[in-house]
């Protein structure tokens, strides 16, 4: 299990904005927001980004939990509706 994620980010307020609209459709909201990061979580912050650091591309996967099939669709939606891309298909067999 995943204590909590930190990704670097050149852009906090156009990050902030994606993970907002990939997120909610899990049951995640913002938990914490500062100056200089911006966290989420379904009880308590998980995933954070951060201005501070050095952004680089090719972090990898990071899964979120989600409370069903409908919600992984509805956030994948709204994520390439808010600027994602698919890099690669995975090969799981959803209904």
């Amino acid at each position: 299990m995943i204590h909590y994620v930190t990704l670097n980010v050149s852009d906090l307020e156009r990050s902030g904005s994606f993970y907002d609209a990939i997120l909610a459709p899990l049951g995640w909201r913002r938990q914490r927001e500062n100056a200089g990061s911006i966290s989420w979580g379904m009880n308590k912050p998980a995933l954070f980004i951060s201005q501070e650091g050095v952004q680089q591309p090719g972090f990898g996967t990071v899964s979120f939990p989600a409370k069903s099939i409908p919600a992984v669709k509805a956030s994948f939606e709204s994520g390439m509706a808010n600027g994602g891309r698919v890099l690669h298909h995975l090969k799981h067999n959803l209904p």
